[in-house]
C-alpha cells in the first residue's frame, strides 16, 4: 500500500471518500468499512483509515469506485413515462438517459413514480442524499396533485392529522386547494417524510382518484419555469442553501 504521511492534505477519511462517491451517508459508509467491502490498494481497509483517492485504488465489493473531482449536483423535470432507476426494466426507459452525462456516483434523492412528474435531484454527494431522503430530517416535499372532484372537508382533515398507511399514521401535512370545480380540483400538499409512493397511497386510502401527480419542490429547491425533460446543474450558491437546509456544515477531512 502506498504510504502518505497522516500531514498530506490529500489524505480524506475513507468513509468520507465513499460517502462523496455517492454510497450512502457516511454513517452507512463505515459500515461497508466494517463489513471488510472495501479495500485499499489491495489491502481490506479498517474503520479510521485515510487513502488519497486521486492516486489510490479504492474498492467496494472487488469494483473501482470512481472519484469525482468535484461534487455535482442536477434538478430535473421528470417527464412522464420514464421509470427511475439506472436502467431500464420491462421496456420503460430510464431517466438516466436524459442527463447530460453517465455517472457511477450520482445518485437520485426520492423516486418518482412512472407516472409520476416533476423535481428530481441526483448528486455525486451521499451525504446530501442520504439527508434528503432519510425521515429523521423531514425535509419539506411539495406535490402537486389534479384529482376527480372536490376535496372534502373531512379528506383535508384526515390529510392533515395523518392517515393510516401499512399500520402507521403519516406524518401531519399541509393542504392547499389551488383549483376546485366539481369535475376536478388541483391541491397543493406538503409531506415531511418519503414512503413509497406516499401520496397516491394517501389519497387512494380515502377514496378520492388522482388524475395527475406532480412534485414541485424538495426543500428550498423548486421547479420554477423548467421545463419536462430538461435538467440544470446547481449553482454554488443554490448548492449551499440546500446543504444548510439539510444541516451540513462545511467540510473537513
Amino acid at each position: 500500500m502506498k504510504k502518505l504521511s497522516n500531514g498530506d492534505l490529500n489524505l480524506i477519511r475513507l468513509q468520507k471518500i465513499l460517502s462523496k462517491c455517492g454510497y450512502g451517508s457516511r454513517r452507512s459508509c463505515e459500515e461497508l468499512i466494517l463489513e471488510g467491502r472495501v479495500s485499499i490498494d489491495g489491502q481490506i481497509a479498517t474503520l479510521g483509515m485515510k487513502a488519497n483517492p486521486l492516486e489510490q485504488s479504492i474498492l467496494l465489493d472487488g469494483q473501482l469506485i470512481a472519484y469525482p473531482s468535484e461534487d455535482t449536483t442536477i434538478i430535473m423535470n421528470k417527464p412522464n413515462g420514464f421509470i427511475v432507476s439506472t436502467k431500464d426494466e420491462n421496456g420503460i426507459p430510464t431517466i438516466y438517459n436524459l442527463l447530460p452525462y453517465k455517472s457511477n456516483t450520482l445518485r437520485y434523492a426520492g423516486r418518482l413514480d412512472v407516472n409520476t412528474e416533476g423535481l428530481l435531484l441526483f448528486s455525486t454527494d451521499g451525504e446530501l442524499i442520504y439527508r434528503l431522503t432519510h425521515p429523521k430530517f423531514e425535509i419539506k416535499k411539495v406535490y402537486e396533485v389534479v384529482i376527480e372532484g372536490r376535496l372534502s372537508k373531512n379528506a383535508q382533515t384526515q390529510i392533515k392529522h395523518g392517515i393510516n398507511l401499512d399500520g402507521t399514521l403519516t406524518k401531519p401535512a399541509d393542504v392547499k386547494i389551488t383549483r376546485e370545480s366539481n369535475e376536478r380540483s388541483v391541491v397543493e400538499i406538503t409531506i415531511h417524510e418519503g414512503r413509497n409512493h406516499q401520496v397516491r397511497r394517501m389519497f387512494d386510502a380515502i377514496g378520492i382518484t388522482i388524475f395527475h401527480l406532480r412534485r414541485i419542490s424538495i426543500g428550498p429547491l423548486t421547479l420554477g419555469a423548467m421545463k419536462r425533460g430538461k435538467y440544470k446543474v446547481l449553482s454554488k450558491g443554490e448548492l449551499e442553501k440546500l446543504r444548510t437546509t439539510v444541516g451540513i456544515s462545511s467540510r473537513t477531512n
